[in-house]
C-alpha cells in the first residue's frame, strides 16, 4: 500500500509538472508551427559541437533532454494567469492579474477591480475609490490584504481603494460566492488584495514608472495646479541559493482636480412675468473647486524558505494620502426674494418657456469660500508561517496587525460686498441663457474680486461668519489565525481545511463643531488682510464671473474669527465608538472530481463566529 501510495502521489507530481494551459499550449502550437525551420536553421547555427554530442549521448542513454520553453509574458501572461487561478479555485471568483511588475491593467485598484463581471466602481471626487458587488454599496463588501481583513477610514467597514496603490499589487481575487475559509467576508462579496511574492520570482527583478497628467481645465484656483505625476520603484531579489527573498516597493501620487460647478435652486412663475407662463430662476450657486490629491506608499516583504516543508513570510504596507479640496462661489436668491426680471425675453427651453435673459435688481449674492482637508494614515502588518508537518498535513500560523486614522477639517468662510456699516450692498444683475446647454451667463454691476469692496462678513445675516468641523476617525485590529489542512490523493475530495481566527478591534469617530463668529464683532465687516489675498478667481462655466480669493487656513489662524462650540445633539451624536471581539472557526472540503466527463470543482464548508461587540 505505501509502495501504490508513493507511485500515485508520484504520479500526481508528474501530472502537475507537465501540465498545459489552453493558452500556453496555443501559443506554443502557433510558434512551433511557424517557426519549425527558422528553429532549426538556429538551432544548428548557435549549437556547439560539444552541446551536439552531449544531447546526442543523453538520447541514446534514454535520459531527459532539457527542451527550449516558450515564456509568455505581457498581457498575455495576465491573461493565462487569471484564467488558471479562476480554474484551480473552488469558489466563484473574478481574478486580475498584474501585467507586469507594478503594472496592473489599469491607474487604480478600483479600476482595475471594476472591469469584472458584475462589479462597479464608484468615483468620490473625481476619484474610483469604493466599490459595489452586484450593485451593492461598498459597505456591504468586506477587503483584505493577503487574507488578512483591512481597517478602514470611513465611518463603516467598506475600504477606500484609492488608499492602495495599484503599482505595489501583484493580483486581486473577488469572491463572489461564501467561501468558509475567509475570515471576515462580506455580504455581497469579499476582495482580496495580494502583493509580490519574491521567491516567486526566479532573478533579481527591478521596475521603475513614470507618468505624467495634465487638467484640460486648467488652473482654476491659485496654489492649485493642473499637472500631477506618478512615480513608481519595486526591486526583488533573492539570496541564500534561492531561501531568501525580498520585495521593496515605493509609489507616490500627485494628482490634482479641477472642476467648474452651476446649478439652479429652482424655476418659479409671476404673473407680472410674461403673464405667468414663463419660468425663471429662483436662486443660483456657481462654485470653481480644485482638488491636490498626494498618496506615498510603501511596501516590505520578507520570504523565507530553506526547504520544501517550511515557509515564513513578512508582509508591511504603509499608504499615506493627503488629500485638500478648496472651492470658491457665489450664492445669491433671485427669484424668491421677491425680485422680478425686467427686460426679459423668453423662449423654448427643454421643452417649456423659460426667460431666457433679463435683469434683476436689489440681489445681494454671498460668497462661500471652502476648504477641506483629509490626512489618512493606513498601516499594516502580517507574519504568516506555513509548515508542511508531512506529506498529507499542512498547518498555518498568520499573525497580523493594521492600524488606521483620518484626521479631516471642513472649512466655510463668507464674504459680499459690504459698506462700512456692515449694509450688504444689492446688485443689479444681467443674465443671459444658452437655449441649448440651459447655462447661464451673468453680468453683476458690482466687482465682486475687488478686496475693497467685498469683506469678511456675515452678509446673509446667518449669526455666523463661517463654520468649521474637526473630526477624527481611529480603526485598529489584531489578529491571529491557525489553520490545518490535509491533502487526499484519491476520491471526491482533494482536501479538508479547518482552523480558527480570533480578531480585537476597536474603532472610534471624534467630532467637534464650531460656530466662526468676526473678532471685530458680529456687525462688524473686516477687510481681507492684503497678505492673505490671491489671484481673482474665474468661473468660466456662466459667464467668466471673477470673485476675491484669500488663503483660508491663513484667514482662520489669523484671529480674524472666534471660535463658538456647536453642541446641538446631532453633533454629539457624530462622536462614537465600537469595540469587537470575533472568533471564528471554519471547516471546508474541497471538491475535485469528475461526473463522467465532466470536471466538477467547488467545496463545501461552514463558519461558526462568536462576537462579542460593545459601543
Amino acid at each position: 500500500m505505501h509502495s501504490h501510495a508513493n507511485t500515485a502521489r508520484k504520479n500526481a507530481h508528474q501530472r502537475v509538472i507537465f501540465k498545459l494551459n489552453p493558452i500556453a499550449a496555443a501559443c506554443a502550437a502557433a510558434f512551433l508551427l511557424a517557426s519549425t525551420n527558422i528553429y532549426a536553421q538556429q538551432a544548428d547555427a548557435t549549437a556547439t559541437t560539444e552541446e551536439q554530442a552531449i544531447a546526442a549521448k543523453k538520447k541514446k542513454d534514454g535520459e531527459a533532454v532539457e527542451l527550449d520553453a516558450v515564456k509568455v509574458t505581457g498581457i498575455r501572461r495576465s491573461i493565462e494567469s487569471a484564467i488558471e487561478k479562476k480554474k484551480e479555485a473552488t469558489s466563484i471568483v473574478e481574478v486580475i492579474s498584474a501585467e507586469d511588475i507594478g503594472k496592473l491593467p489599469d491607474n487604480s485598484i478600483a479600476d482595475a477591480i471594476s472591469r469584472a463581471p458584475g462589479i462597479t466602481s464608484q468615483r468620490i471626487a473625481g476619484r474610483a475609490s469604493e466599490i459595489n458587488i452586484r450593485g451593492f454599496a461598498g459597505d456591504f463588501s468586506t477587503t483584505l490584504l493577503n487574507g488578512r481583513e483591512q481597517v478602514s477610514v470611513g465611518d463603516n467597514r467598506g475600504v477606500e481603494f484609492d488608499q492602495y496603490p495599484s503599482e505595489l499589487i501583484g493580483g486581486v481575487t473577488i469572491y463572489k460566492t461564501p467561501d468558509a475559509r475567509l475570515v471576515g467576508q462580506g455580504v455581497s462579496g469579499t476582495v482580496d488584495l495580494q502583493t509580490l511574492k519574491p521567491l516567486s520570482y526566479s532573478e533579481r527583478s527591478v521596475s521603475l514608472n513614470a507618468r505624467l497628467e495634465q487638467n484640460s481645465l486648467g488652473e482654476v484656483n491659485p496654489g492649485y495646479s493642473d499637472n500631477g505625476s506618478r512615480l513608481s520603484a519595486t526591486y526583488i531579489d533573492q539570496f541564500a541559493d534561492n531561501t531568501f527573498g525580498i520585495a521593496l516597493g515605493f509609489a507616490r501620487l500627485d494628482s490634482p482636480g479641477q472642476s467648474q460647478q452651476w446649478e439652479a435652486t429652482g424655476y418659479q412663475t409671476n404673473g407680472a412675468v410674461a403673464g405667468g407662463s414663463a419660468l425663471y430662476q429662483e436662486g443660483s450657486k456657481q462654485r470653481a473647486g480644485s482638488t491636490d490629491n498626494v498618496r506615498t506608499g510603501v511596501m516590505a516583504i520578507l520570504e523565507y524558505r530553506p526547504n520544501d516543508t517550511f515557509r515564513s513570510e513578512l508582509d508591511i504596507f504603509y499608504s499615506k494620502f493627503e488629500k485638500a479640496e478648496v472651492a470658491r462661489g457665489m450664492e445669491m436668491g433671485l427669484g424668491w426674494t421677491g425680485a422680478v426680471p425686467t427686460g426679459i425675453t423668453t423662449g423654448n427651453l427643454f421643452g417649456l418657456t423659460h426667460v431666457l435673459s433679463g435683469t434683476f435688481a436689489g440681489i445681494t449674492p454671498v460668497q462661500k469660500h471652502e476648504l477641506n482637508t483629509s490626512n489618512d494614515d493606513i498601516f499594516s502588518i502580517g507574519w504568516n508561517n506555513k509548515l508542511k508537518l508531512n506529506e498529507d498535513w499542512t498547518a498555518v500560523l498568520d499573525v497580523s496587525g493594521s492600524s488606521a486614522k483620518r484626521n479631516d477639517q471642513v472649512l466655510e468662510l463668507y464674504a459680499g460686498a459690504t459698506d462700512n456699516a456692515d449694509n450688504p450692498l444689492s446688485q443689479t444683475v444681467n443674465f443671459r441663457i444658452n437655449p441649448s446647454t440651459g447655462l447661464p451667463t451673468y453680468i453683476f454691476s458690482r466687482n465682486n474680486a475687488d478686496p475693497s469692496v467685498v469683506r469678511l462678513t456675515d452678509s446673509s445675516g446667518w449669526g455666523q461668519a463661517g463654520y468649521l468641523k474637526d473630526f477624527q476617525v481611529r480603526d485598529d485590529q489584531v489578529a491571529l489565525r491557525l489553520n490545518l489542512k490535509r491533502d487526499f490523493l484519491e476520491g471526491a475530495f482533494s482536501s479538508v481545511e479547518f482552523g480558527v481566527n480570533y480578531s480585537d478591534r476597536d474603532k472610534s469617530r471624534e467630532s467637534i463643531e464650531y460656530i466662526l463668529r468676526l473678532a471685530a464683532g458680529s456687525a462688524v465687516p473686516t477687510n481681507i488682510p492684503s497678505g492673505l489675498l490671491l489671484s481673482p478667481v474665474t468661473q468660466d462655466l456662466t459667464g467668466g464671473w471673477p470673485i476675491v480669493a484669500f488663503d483660508l487656513q491663513g484667514a482662520l489662524d489669523s484671529g480674524l474669527y472666534v471660535r463658538s462650540l456647536n453642541s446641538p445633539g446631532d453633533v454629539y451624536d457624530k462622536n462614537w465608538s465600537v469595540n469587537e471581539r470575533v472568533t471564528t472557526a471554519f471547516a471546508q472540503l474541497n471538491i475535485d472530481t469528475q461526473l463522467g466527463s465532466v470536471p466538477v470543482r467547488g467545496n463545501i464548508g461552514a463558519q461558526f463566529i462568536q462576537t462579542d461587540q460593545s459601543s
